[in-house]
């Protein structure tokens, strides 16, 4: 009995076993029943999307050349490694980088760095957090400031933690990445970090694992030997890419530009143009980044099936890119070459005591501009020292951190040098960048004004007698008195002042025509806060004026009261004094209308005495600040609070050898299309004309025409030069105890005007510019035996 009922519990149980299995099996059926028919179709499609990957081929950019069709950036076929992101990641991947690295680091190839983690020294290990800045700005402090938010942001997109440094980021990655080079001599933290920056290209990807991550530009064998081991390196492939090349380095860089990646305070807007803010690069400055749009082109691409290891198996379409179009440039590469040389040497000259009885050690920034009179093209512009090599960055679009430091002036190179504005800055652009006060290069605006006012005329004398007491307590003198005292120019008219730079006579032309008819006239003339409008970055200077003058003091005078008066204690009668902000109001606008109304601080509840004294002190500084006669008296020989850019100066005195109009200044002549089509040229574009007294500019001119002659401030430099010069030299006094700027600013032939010239050179005391400018007339009228000729 008790065996016949453990049978049947086993065939019970046997048999419900068998059912289970058999529902089981069944349920197995449908489900690959329903995977293989009836949601086949979509696992096959998501598999095909999968495997379906987009390969860019680059539209090669357009050439940049010279106003006589030399190629100032142009482009070179390049091999570019590139890598499909796989399916799978792991340990596996990494060792494929590995070998991958491997072969770049034995052929000296540069892989695409702009891994925001970088290490100096080595081995030693100095992180630091680095990203690109969007703009060429070289001020340290915003630097810093731009890079910890950029870190913060970084960080977070990656999961590491706010307080973590650069160093802690980097083995939170190294960790994450699990990357442990397989190769003893490959564990190195350069090695690692190289593996690190290829799994963050790849990581960056993610969002677009269809494209792949270009890896590195190398060299033709390069590209074969990867070919030939491929079979190691699954997912990695080549193809051909045209690489950006300036082929004269660094000659015209700060005018020309370079290509560098989309700042990631920018990238939105990129994508929004249809950039691939991954790879492609992009003019960040100079032409290369006015004429983005017109050089860039239109890429092509190929349609690819790669299998799970990401290596292509098929081309299912092919697209071919549009170049870009071609812009032709104003500059005369010869005259360029010839200008940055000029300044080169003439500042060496300097330094050693070479060109002046005394030397200038700090002569190492100078600028140079060379403008067509008569149409407003730039013919040369050169900014010392020397700019840039815009081929260092063309294949990466980044800078390693020691080159960014020298490149934007980072002071800790220069430990000896303790005044910060004579720290080099190769990235700024001195002629456009950089307003420094003209001197006496100013002085025609104060003849125009005389003239045109009636102050003075043609034929007025001023006796010069040394110190200017005309207006109390003025310090100011004739130069003439300051190095030989006692002696004068004597008795000068409006010529015979500009022919020897007379101090004395243009404070007296100041003092009658006032600081307003000044500020007019230089405006008239381009001299002002108002930009050029030439086609890179600037930033104008400013001409000596009262609202500018007036805002300055207001806010100065409003700041040191309000500073003053909440001082604990300040009167102790009351405590400590906290203004509203309808009291700070009024304090400002009292300050700012020369309000001195004591029962308008009472009807205000200001009760204290004290405080009401000191408000009212206030307004009464700010008032001689800006309503000061010694400012017009400075400002009409070019000092005080005029500001200048080389261009600004070099348009001025365009303007003066035209006759009166004031072109806007260009550098781009034309746009020509890959078969040579001229697409669109660049007309003189007239920004207004000076309406002047038909004997106002031949007086000015004649004066100029002085300067060059005999006994002029310019005489012994341009002896015996054989075509005519209009000229005025400056000496402009510097703050900070550095030494002055020398100026030249002129145009010739004075009879028949071609070209205007401005040099300055900052600290080369009073000597120096009209040299460099008495090469570039040499060179322009073909005097210079033999001519300079350029090759890259």
């Amino acid at each position: 009995m008790g065996d016949r009922m453990e049978k049947k519990k086993f065939f019970t149980r046997y048999t419900a076993a068998i059912i289970m299995v058999v529902i089981s099996f069944l349920l197995l059926l449908f489900k690959l029943a329903d995977i293989q028919i009836a949601r086949g179709e979509d696992f096959r499609r998501q598999a095909q999307d999968k495997s379906i990957r987009t390969v860019d081929d680059e539209a090669p950019r357009g050439k940049i050349l010279d106003r006589n069709g030399l190629e100032l950036a142009t482009n070179v076929q390049s091999y570019t490694i590139f890598m499909m992101k796989p399916e799978e990641e792991g340990e596996d991947l990494n060792t494929v980088i590995e070998r991958l690295v491997d072969i770049l680091n034995k052929r000296n190839e540069k892989i695409n760095d702009d891994f925001c983690i970088k290490i100096e020294n080595g081995s030693n290990g100095k992180y630091n957090f680095k990203f690109e800045f969007p703009n060429n700005n070289t001020d340290a402090e915003a630097i810093a400031q731009y890079n910890e938010k950029a870190a913060k942001r970084w960080k977070k997109e990656n999961g590491i933690k706010e307080n973590y440094t650069a160093e802690q980021s980097f083995y939170y990655l190294k960790d994450i990445y699990k990357i442990n080079p397989v190769q003893k001599e490959h564990n190195t933290l350069s090695f690692i970090r190289q593996i690190m920056v290829i799994r963050q290209m790849l990581k960056d990807r993610q969002y677009e694992a269809y494209k792949p991550v270009e890896i590195a530009y190398v060299s033709r064998e390069t590209a074969f030997e990867i070919m030939e081991k491929g079979l190691y390196l699954p997912g990695v492939d080549y193809k051909l890419k045209p690489l950006r090349k300036y082929p004269f380095g660094d000659m015209a860089s700060l005018i020309i530009g370079s290509l560098r990646k989309v700042p990631d305070s920018k990238a939105s807007d990129y994508v929004d143009r249809h950039y691939d803010i991954s790879t492609d690069l992009i003019g960040r400055d100079g032409i290369e980044a006015y004429a983005e749009e017109d050089l860039r082109g239109e890429k092509g691409g190929r349609t690819v099936k790669v299998d799970a290891l990401g290596r292509i198996v098929e081309e299912l379409g092919k697209r071919d890119p549009i170049p870009g179009n071609n812009v032709l440039l104003t500059l005369d590469s010869s005259l360029q070459k010839v200008a940055e040389k000029s300044l080169d040497d003439v500042m060496q000259q300097l330094r050693s005591g070479k060109l002046d009885r005394v030397s200038y050690p700090y002569a190492t920034r100078g600028a140079a501009v060379v403008i067509d009179v008569k149409t407003g093209e730039i013919l040369a512009m050169a900014s010392r020292p020397g700019g840039y090599d815009p081929n260092a960055m063309a294949a990466t679009g980044s800078i390693d951190l020691n080159t960014w430091k020298v490149l934007s002036g980072d002071k800790s190179l220069y430990p000896e040098i303790k005044n910060p504005e004579r720290i080099p800055k190769p990235m700024l652009n001195l002629a456009t960048q950089s307003p420094v006060p003209p001197g006496s290069t100013f002085k025609m605006i104060s003849a125009i004004a005389g003239l045109e006012t009636g102050a003075i005329t043609p034929s007025t004398i001023i006796r010069d007698l040394g110190e200017y007491k005309v207006v109390k307590n003025f310090p100011g003198a004739c130069w003439l008195w300051n190095y030989h005292p006692g002696q004068t120019h004597g008795n000068l008219n409006v010529v015979s002042a500009l022919k020897v730079s007379c101090n004395y006579f243009f404070f007296e032309v100041g003092h009658r025509v006032h600081l307003n008819n000044l500020t007019k006239y230089a405006k008239l003339f381009g001299l002002s806060n108002e930009p050029t409008g030439v086609e890179i970055a600037e930033t104008p200077g400013d001409v000596a004026n009262i609202e500018a003058a007036k805002a300055t003091a207001v806010l100065i005078s409003t700041s040191s009261t309000l500073k003053d008066i909440s001082q604990p204690g300040y009167d102790k009668e009351i405590g400590t004094f906290v203004p509203t902000k309808e009291q700070e109001k009024l304090i400002k606008d009292m300050i700012s209308s020369n309000d001195t109304s004591v029962s308008k601080l009472k009807e205000a509840g200001i009760t204290s005495a004290k405080i009401r004294s000191r408000i009212i002190e206030g307004v009464r500084i700010a008032y001689r600040e800006y309503n000061n006669q010694w400012m017009e008296l400075n400002a009409a020989i070019g000092q005080g609070d005029d500001r200048f850019t080389p261009l600004q100066v070099a348009n001025y005195i365009a303007t003066i050898a035209n006759g009166g109009t004031r072109l806007r200044p260009h550098l781009v002549k034309e746009y020509v299309s890959p078969d040579g089509t001229v697409l669109k040229k660049v007309e003189p574009e007239v920004l207004n004309k000076v309406d002047l007294k038909p004997d106002t500019l031949q007086t000015v001119i004649q004066g100029m025409d002085a300067v060059t002659g005999e006994g002029g401030t310019a005489g012994s430099t341009f002896r015996n030069f054989s075509i005519k010069i209009a000229g005025k030299t400056g000496t402009a006094q510097a703050s900070g105890g550095m030494d002055d700027y020398s100026w030249f600013a002129g145009f010739a032939p004075a009879d028949n005007p071609q070209i205007a010239v401005a040099v300055v050179i900052h600290e080369g005391g009073g000597k120096g510019s009209a040299n460099v400018a008495r090469t570039l007339f040499e060179h322009y009228f073909g005097l210079d035996k033999p001519a300079q000729t350029v090759t890259p």
